[in-house]
């Protein structure tokens, strides 16, 4: 393969595109297309050189381009960003000023990047940074893998049939980790069980101190941390490999097992903090399901299934339990800490339904948004209602 050495990523309003080097555009970053499988000759860390100019000021997904500029770039390679600089800590309604990206773009890499030249003296600005450490720790290959189950041991056999599923993939090196009660006297070596008895203090289950332990003690930087009602598909691992092992956070599909035509909570959205509760805003067409090429800064990973890198030292607030929304803590926590979730449109996964039975596909016609809206107030009413009822008693 021939080796190339820079990158150009320009908004689609410059019509110049004739550059010595791959010419990329805004269309060309999305966190719902995976980047090196549609970039089939751009390789993992890469590229020595790459160039941003005209995009940052109005593209929506900035954080998801300096990710994949992340991805991309070698150690040592250096990448140039000119900028239209007119705002610097503010934004105007249609442009966005160099402060948020610049703090997008700290957050991205952290630390392993340095500015090397600032030049701002003009209304055409230009930085220029190096990158000094690789995205990936030394040692995170895609055949390295922590599989971390979350259980109370009511579904031990159905966690003996999630180890025999991973045992089948046949990782080169992999682990299972148990958060609770061992679903049998007898496991592979390569499960560990590891007792949650010193985490509960009351009635409530300490469920992100439980993940928090998987974390903690997973080997490998690919982690993931599931509930016992999850089962991965028998190619799960071949359709990982096609997406690669650069990520942060990764969602993909996950279907009733039941009902496989049904979505369970899998790519969603959060108002965070919450909207006014009885509020006739609340009326209005919402919905926290996402279609899988929708993407916001507002997006959480449900409690049931984590995957994530373990070198971000993302943990979960260990005072919320169960059904406190420890999972939209986190998610929100991880986003402010520099983290892109991405989804994965090649992998699904399968859930009992555990009293919600799923949705079926997200409609966007205008009816169904004026159904939404009917339901929401006929909801408004009833639930007004029965809670006045309720005060009434005694």
């Amino acid at each position: 393969m021939e080796q190339i050495n820079t990158v150009y990523i320009l908004g689609d309003k410059i019509k110049e595109r004739n550059y010595d080097g791959i010419v990329l555009s805004e269309e060309d970053f999305h966190p719902c297309v995976p980047f090196f499988y549609s970039h089939g000759s751009i390789r993992p860390e890469s590229i020595k050189r790459i160039v941003i100019k005209g995009v940052l000021e109005q593209f929506d997904y900035i954080r998801c381009l300096f990710r994949y500029c992340d991805y991309m770039l070698s150690v040592g390679g250096v990448l140039s960003i000119e900028f239209f600089n007119k705002y610097v800590d503010g934004n105007s309604p249609a442009l966005r000023g160099r402060g948020e990206w610049l703090s997008e773009l700290s957050l991205v890499f952290r630390e392993r990047i340095l500015m090397t030249l600032n030049d701002a003296s003009s209304d055409k600005g230009f930085f220029q940074f190096e990158k000094t450490q690789s995205f990936l720790p030394p040692g995170d290959t895609i055949d390295r893998w922590s599989f971390g189950i979350v259980s109370n041991g009511s579904k031990n056999e159905r966690i003996l049939e999630i180890i025999k599923r991973i045992e089948s993939f046949k990782i080169p090196e992999f682990e299972i980790i148990i958060c609770g009660p061992p679903p049998s006297l007898t496991l592979p070596p390569y499960v560990r069980v590891i007792s949650d008895d010193g985490l509960y203090k009351d009635i409530r289950i300490p469920i992100s101190k439980k993940k928090n332990l998987i974390i903690k003690n997973a080997q490998y930087n690919n982690l993931i941390v599931m509930h016992d009602r999850i089962m991965l598909s028998k190619d799960w691992f071949q359709r990982m490999k096609q997406y690669g092992n650069y990520y942060d956070i990764l969602c993909c599909m996950i279907l009733n097992e039941d009902e496989p035509n049904r979505r369970m909570n899998d790519w969603l959205q959060v108002s965070y903090p919450p909207i006014r509760v009885n509020s006739i805003r609340n009326l209005l067409y919402r919905r926290n399901i996402l279609n899988y090429n929708e993407w916001t800064s507002n997006i959480y990973i449900a409690g049931g299934f984590f995957q994530i890198k373990k070198h971000f030292g993302l943990y979960l607030d260990p005072a919320l339990n169960w059904l406190e929304k420890e999972d939209v803590n986190f998610s929100v926590k991880a986003y402010l800490a520099g983290a892109l979730f991405e989804f994965n449109p090649f992998n699904e996964i399968y859930s009992l339904p555990a009293g919600f039975k799923g949705s079926e596909k997200i409609k966007t016609s205008l009816f169904y948004r004026i159904n939404a809206v009917v339901h929401n107030i006929i909801r408004y009413y009833i639930d007004n209602k029965q809670f006045s009822r309720y005060l009434k008693r005694d």
